[in-house]
């Protein structure tokens, strides 16, 4: 409960609601990729079987401007890590109370644009509000696209410099798709996941689907892997 559309979205919700206190009640491992909010029902049943859950959560900036440009219906990065309240009540849940009801979420900094979203000053920034909320797991994956796609990016002047740099044909999961070459994508990964060990997490990853990643040295630390649960801890 997907990554192709997000299970959390306000007209699904309550379904996914009682599709979750079914499937977790017969016993089955759900995994959870989402940048929409859970609501407190949601975290309730979650709580009572983390062992059954990988949960992740994809926030790649913490910068407002950049969220609204090209995430335009998702929450606003503080949402999606303390929440959304309103006069002091918690309406729905992010990171935050996820971790406090002893879940492992993953942060899934996915995707990003090189040169927007991976300059130090960006990526420590959203690191240390993870670290903040609880989270030990990040998973980075670096954007590509579709040349049909090329226009409607183009119009949108932020990401002007990172599209002149994503100008090699990659293989993707379900074809190929434009990115950043593959020898500097493996460079930036590499600093990526420094950062990230430097701020105190503990697994580190990217996701092969989308990256055709297959060289990032051993002592790096990094995982070639898309979700994790607690037993990676």
């Amino acid at each position: 409960m997907s990554s192709a559309s997000d299970p959390f979205h306000p007209l699904v919700i309550k379904l996914a609601e009682q599709l979750l206190r079914g499937a977790l009640t017969e016993g089955s491992f759900v995994v959870i990729s989402t940048k929409a909010l859970a609501t407190p029902e949601i975290v309730e049943i979650l709580s009572h079987y983390p062992e059954q859950i990988s949960y992740t959560v994809s926030v790649s900036s913490v910068n407002e401007e950049r969220n609204r440009l090209l995430e335009p219906n998702a929450p606003n990065a503080e949402e999606r890590f303390r929440g959304k309240k309103s006069n002091g009540k918690l309406l729905l849940c992010g990171i935050e109370q996820l971790t406090r009801n002893g879940l492992h979420v993953t942060l899934k900094a996915d995707a990003l644009f090189p040169s927007v979203d991976d300059t130090d000053e960006s990526i420590l920034q959203l690191l240390q509000e993870g670290r903040s909320c609880g989270v030990q797991a990040v998973n980075f994956s670096y954007a590509f696209y579709r040349q049909r796609f090329k226009n409607r990016l183009t119009a949108i002047p932020l990401l002007k410099d990172a599209l002149v740099q994503m100008n090699e044909r990659q293989p993707i999961a379900s074809g190929t798709g434009y990115s950043l070459p593959l020898a500097e994508k493996v460079k930036r990964l590499t600093h990526l996941a420094n950062l990230a060990k430097k701020v105190g997490f503990q697994v580190i990853s990217t996701c092969t689907c989308k990256n055709a990643i297959g060289n990032i040295p051993e002592d790096v630390g990094m995982r070639l892997d898309c979700h994790f649960h607690e037993k990676w801890f």
